[in-house]
Parts: C-alpha cells; structure tokens; sequence
C-alpha cells in the first residue's frame, strides 16, 4: 500500500511511530557518554551527539563546523581516509554485508589543545544503488584506559628488568661485570637517559663525607660522566647538603632539576639532568652509597609502585656488595688451593636470605597490584607476577644445588610411603600439564612403604617429571612405580615415561651436567638454566639411588628411578608441625579496634609494609625492627601472635628473640611464626624445633599468610 492509497488516520498513526521512535532515538543520543555521529561522503560531519562537549570540549555547533584536520591528528585521518577507500570498494561488491563494521582508534583533538584516544566504531551508509554516501558509529574516550594500560605495560618492563638485573647479580661471579649488567636492564626497562651507581666514604684527612662516581649506564645521546673523571670525591657538604642524612633514613630523593635549591641544583645542571630519582643503598645499616635515574630530556614524575620497586632493587645491591666482601675476605684468608666453585657455593647459599627478603617485596607488591587491576589490564599485571615467579624458580634450584655441592648433613631415613610421595608430586604439577593439554598420571597399584629420605626422594621424582612436561608438545606423562628384585636384592623401580622430542643417545647423559640443555632436541628454546636433572641426580645418589634414561628421538623417553627397598610396616609419619599444639583462646577486641594485635618483627621496610598491606582485614600490626625491641614490646603487651624474621641487621637475631619471649609466662603456648628466607632442606625443621610454632618461607603470597593467620587466630 502507497502513501496515496493511506487514510488520513493511518498517515497520522504512522507519523505518531515514527516520531516516537524519533523521541527514543534522541533521547538515547543525547544522554550516552559515547559520542554517535554521522559523517557524508566527504568526511564532514552531519550529526554530532551533545556527548561530544564532554568528551572534547566543543557544542554540538561548534563541532559541526569544523574541518576533519581540525579534528583529528594526521596519523588518524590518513587511517580514516582508509576506511572511506576500503568501504567505497566493498559496497560495490554484490555480497557485501549489511551489518559490516570496523572498530578501530584514532586520535581526537579537544577544544583545549589536549589529544583524547578514542575508540570508534564504523558503519558504512550505503544508498539504494550501493553507492558509500557516507559512515556512521560511535565513539567512546578510552584515553585513560589507555593510560592505566601504559602504566601496568611499564611497571610489567619495570619488573622484567628487575627480575634481569636481580638474576644478574646471583649468577655473575665477577661483581663489577654484574654491576654492569644491572644497571643497562634498569636503563633500558626504565627508559631512562642515565643510570649511575655512586659510593660514599669519609676523607681520613678532613673526616668530611664523600661519594664518588663508581658505575654509569648512558643512552648513546646521554652525556656520561664517568669519561669526565671529574665525579670523585665530591663533597656532599659543598654538593648536596641534604642528600646524606636523607639516603641514611632509607628515603629517596625525588627532584626536578628547576625546582631545586643551589648546590644541587647547579650539580644536576652541570649534568644535563632535567630530573632525578636517587635512592640509597645499604649494606646493613650503612649507607653504602646510592643509585641515581636521571632523564635528560623529560621532567619526570615517579609513581609509588617504581619507587618501591627500585628499593627493593637497591636492597638486593645492597646484599650482593655485602657478600662480595664477603668474599674478599674469603680470598684474603683461605689458601689458594681451595676450590673456586666450592667458594661459590657458600656464597650462593649466603645468597638464600639476602635475595629472598627483597624479592618477598617484588612479587608481595606485583601480587596487590594484580589484584586491584580491574579487566582489562589483569593480564598485563598477570605477568609482572609471571616474571617475578620465573626468577624465585631459577634462585630455588640454584641454592639447592649449592646446598648439594657443600655436603647435605643430617640425612634422615624414616618409613616413608613412596605412593603418597608420587601421588603428591602428580598433584602439584598438574595444573603445569593441564596448561599444555597434557596428560599427567600415577599408575601405582598398591601402596609401596620403604625407609629413605622422603624430601630428597620426592624432589628427584617432582624434578624429572616437571622436566617431561618442559619437553612435551603433545600427549602425557605417566608415572609407574612396582617391586623389582636384581641380583637377589630388591629395589623400588619408578618409571616416568614422556611422549616428548626425545634424546639422541649420544646426548643423554650430558643431560645430567649442570647449566647444560642439548641443543637438538633439550635445546635453549625451553627456558630453565638446565639444573633441574642435576639436581635429581645428586639427590638420588644420596640416598642410594640411581637414574637412567632411555630416549628416542620424536618418540619420548623413560626415566627409570631405582632406590634399595626394606621392607617395613606402614606408620604415619607426623610432621613437625602437626605435633605442635596451639591453645585457641577468644581473641579479644580493643575498644578501638576489634582487630587482634599482632607483633612482627623485621629489619626490612619493604617487608613490613607488605605484610602490614597483605594482612589489614586479618589483624592490627606492631612491629618491632630488631630482637631486643621485641622482647621489650612482648613484655610491655600481650599480642595474639607473633611473625619473626630469623635474620635481623642487628646483634642478636630472631632466634635469640625466640627464646626470650617464651620464657614469659603469657607466651608459652603463643603462635609464633617464622617468615624467613632460609628454605634450604632442614632449615624449617630446625626452626619448629628451635620453639617457632609455624613456619612461612619468603617470599610468601597473600593467600598463605592470610590463610595462616586466620588458623593461628582463630
């Protein structure tokens, strides 16, 4: 029916539609955030929202006005100038479709001169003879998604670089080559202009305070100041006046060169400094010197989260200039026929609470920051976590080899159920096989009881099998284990069979040297520092064990463990913890704060402040920064529960704390818990002896703490 052929009430009817529709229509438009327009067919624009003066500053008049160069960047209209051409030749298609739409960014310039990033969606208005007579869509301000998106992909380059320079320092034996190395991860994962590390000293003439320029990391475009050879022995008097005092408290220094006060001022001149982030260095409670981040050619704002993570850096230097003069004095009075790899090894195992505290506060900080980012920014935090993980899995194996190579003492063989160990091991890797579709079984019949070292045991079995999800693409992992006799002697055989590459014959058993993968096949396509076969190896060996393997290439392998068995009736074994009994009593509620308070004692500001973040819905924190001002403060209050660090900057550590305090009559059945970076084998062992209650390895993740707290609380 034509519009001739209507009556009057049904033209009027359907005009009181149309309208309506119209009315829904505009008041949709005029109250939605997101800016809808329509453009012709020369890139005018012929309808605009009034959303528009929110997102850029201009009336729906004004906007309509304006020319397309004065509304988008360059690089934006040549994209949009894109979109027009590939419409013009898609709509002459006959199959074109009539719902297609492009989503894309441009950049959009505001009344105020600012750039808003905007993301636009794009459809194509086409006539009734297929002609493109312009575009229509929406377009919302993601300018400050964008942003928060910058900042987490710089923090996540931030903390790579941490994790480099920290990883950096661990495995170099020569300090200043490690130095070196540290400070081009920070520059290039900062985007910096200059890194440069300087030590403090007294002049023994005049006994003023001194720095001096040690170690400095440029850009190619960045003035080096090390080359001047002018940076020695400056005064902070006549220099820097306020640094020393400042750095000695562990406060960083924050400064836009123009904002400052002579001399420094005219120091950070002399140096092309356009702004700077010094931050001190301790080895204890020295201040050693200080690093310092100077950007040439920005004025630069530092948020929190770089600050704290470039402190946790900065302690982490600190612990490894403490255990190079460690070493200097280890040179000066051992012989020289000691070994140097032995010497390394005490050093690494040195590194174990050294390296443990400061990255407790990497991965605790990159723990609340992935939490509190919302979608979709979760992922980009997700791997600042990944990163720091990576890293605490290359330090474990390493300080547990040096723990090997130095002589496991104390090797306990107690009745140990070898189906639990296995099943337990398949347990905790699982969730590693599942991310590669991989299968991963136990096939183990009947329970197997045998005397033998259970950790060690366990962790060789953990080891190979971790390796074969490493090395496998496609299919799974099975673990068997039965009763075999050789030689009239009978033995525990484990098989761990993979369906992974494979090993050529003449490869497998370089497979067992340290730091070694194959490069056909184990090749440094995988990541890993190639100690994990090491490891099991050695462990096995020492409780009478052996490994063998058998491989083909493409096809798989089979790892074949085999320990001595004895045979011996099943009993439980209790572990340490399970044996210590902790009296629940009702946590009573201040008048102020019906929080239980909570006493932890640390040396480490980083790790104060974390566990403190970590733990503020669970209980109210006091802390105490060495052993005596806990045993003071124990006295003086009754607290629900304590977290002691073992290891304090002071001279008398967690232990002696420990005993102390339980012998107050308030603390005898207290929880008291140690948080400690000693985790080699038999270090938790003799802390729940030593009286500690539980036991927390650093670093910790909120969940555990949390957890724990909540039991001892409770």
């Amino acid at each position: 029916m034509d519009n001739q052929s209507k009556t009057k009430e049904e033209l009027i009817i359907e005009l009181e539609i149309l309208q309506k529709k119209y009315d829904e229509l505009k008041v949709i438009s005029e109250n939605t955030s997101d800016v809808i327009w329509t453009m012709d067919s020369q890139m005018n624009y012929t309808y605009i929202s009034p959303s528009v003066y929110n997102q850029r500053g201009y009336t729906p008049d004004e906007f309509l006005k304006l020319k397309p160069k004065e509304i988008y960047s360059e690089n934006s209209l040549i994209k949009l100038n894109e979109i027009y051409d590939q419409h013009g030749r898609l709509s002459k298609l006959s199959n074109f479709p009539k719902d297609y739409n492009i989503t894309i960014e441009l950049e959009h310039k505001c009344k105020d001169g600012s750039i808003a990033l905007g993301e636009v969606l794009i459809n194509p208005l086409i006539n009734n003879i297929g002609e493109l007579i312009g575009i229509h869509g929406t377009t919302r301000n993601i300018t400050e998604r964008k942003y928060i998106e910058n900042k987490l992909l710089h923090q996540n380059n931030l903390l790579n670089g941490v994790a480099e320079a920290t990883y950096s320092l661990l495995i170099n034996e020569n300090f200043d080559y490690a130095i070196n190395d540290v400070l081009l991860h920070l520059g290039v994962s900062i985007g910096i202009d200059r890194v440069s590390l300087n030590q403090t000293h007294i002049d023994l003439l005049t006994n003023k305070l001194l720095f001096s320029l040690k170690y400095e990391w440029t850009t190619n475009t960045a003035t080096s100041l090390i080359k001047k050879n002018k940076y020695i022995n400056l005064s902070f008097e006549e220099y820097a006046p306020n640094w020393f005092d400042i750095l000695s408290k562990g406060d960083t220094l924050i400064g836009i060169t123009k904002k400052l006060s002579f001399p420094e001022k005219s120091l950070l001149i002399e140096q092309d400094t356009l702004s700077t982030l010094v931050v001190p260095i301790h080895v204890g409670k020295e201040l050693w010197g200080f690093i310092c981040f100077d950007d040439c050619n920005n004025e630069r704002n530092w948020s929190k989260g770089e600050v704290s993570i470039l402190k946790a850096l900065a302690a982490s230097i600190g612990g490894a200039i403490k255990l190079e003069r460690n070493k200097e004095n280890l040179l000066e009075s051992n012989e020289k026929a000691i070994a140097s790899d032995r010497l390394k090894t005490c050093l690494l195992m040195n590194m174990s609470h050294e390296l443990r505290t400061p990255m407790n506060g990497i991965l605790g900080f990159a723990e609340i920051l992935f939490e509190s980012s919302e979608n979709p920014n979760k992922e980009l935090a997700e791997k600042i976590l990944t990163s720091g993980k990576r890293l605490m899995k290359t330090l474990n194996t390493i300080l547990e080899l040096s723990q090997l190579e130095s002589g496991v003492k104390d090797i306990e063989f107690i009745t140990t159920n070898i189906t639990e160990e296995i099943n337990t091991v398949i347990d905790e890797l699982k969730e590693n096989a599942i991310k590669k579709n991989l299968e991963l079984v136990s096939i183990v019949r009947k329970n197997i009881i045998c005397n033998t070292e259970p950790f060690l045991f366990s962790k060789t079995i953990s080891n190979i099998i971790d390796n074969a999800i490493k090395f496998t693409k496609e299919g799974g992992i099975v673990a068997e284990a039965d009763i075999i006799e050789l030689d009239n002697n009978q033995f525990i055989e484990i098989n761990i069979k993979d369906t992974g590459i494979g090993i050529a014959t003449e490869n497998q058993q370089l497979i067992f040297d340290e730091f070694k993968q194959i490069s056909e096949g184990y090749s440094r396509r995988f990541e890993g520092v190639g100690l994990g076969l090491t490891l099991a190896q050695k462990m096995i060996k020492l409780i009478n064990g052996t490994i063998n393997v058998e491989s083909e290439i493409d096809i798989g392998s089979v790892f074949t463990v085999r320990i001595p068995y004895n045979q011996e009736k099943y009993i439980p074994i209790k572990d340490i913890h399970s044996e210590i009994i902790i009296e629940k009593k009702n946590i009573s509620k201040d008048k102020d704060d019906d929080l239980p308070l909570v006493l932890l004692v640390e040396d480490n500001m980083m790790n104060i402040d974390l566990t403190i973040a970590f733990l503020k819905q669970t209980c109210k924190i006091d802390f105490a920064i060495d052993a005596d001002s806990a045993i003071a403060k124990a006295k003086d209050t009754n607290y629900k529960a304590i977290l002691l660090d073992i290891n304090l900057s002071s001279d008398t550590d967690g232990l002696y704390a420990l005993t102390e305090i339980r012998k107050l009559a308030q603390y005898t059945d207290t929880p008291i818990i140690a948080v400690t970076g000693y985790t080699l084998h038999g270090d938790k062992e003799r802390l729940l002896q030593a009286g500690c209650s539980h036991y927390i390895p650093k670093p910790f993740t909120r969940d555990v703490i949390v957890n724990l707290m909540n039991e001892v609380l409770e």
